[in-house]
């Protein structure tokens, strides 16, 4: 079985995050793995609107998020 057999991958979108609070949006493809662990890659995009961040989120996928419990940062999650 591949890595890509165990994990989801999602891609996040964070306004001001902050390891990044100089750039406005933020989009980050994350993996979450079969073992609860959480990666990151080095795909990520900035921004200065949602909507401009929003067009490097692949097609055909849904928006999930955020969630109540989300760090206030995260603006949409989608798988």
């Amino acid at each position: 079985m591949s890595d890509d057999d165990r994990r989801l991958t999602f891609w996040v979108i964070y306004e001001r995050p902050k390891d990044l609070p100089e750039h406005r949006y933020v989009l980050r493809r994350q993996h979450a793995m079969k073992d609860g662990s959480m990666t990151y890659d080095a795909k990520i995009l900035f921004a200065d609107t949602i909507e401009e961040v929003r067009r490097g989120i692949p097609p055909g996928l849904a928006m999930i998020g955020p969630w109540d419990n989300d760090d206030p940062v995260i603006k949409e999650v989608w798988v």
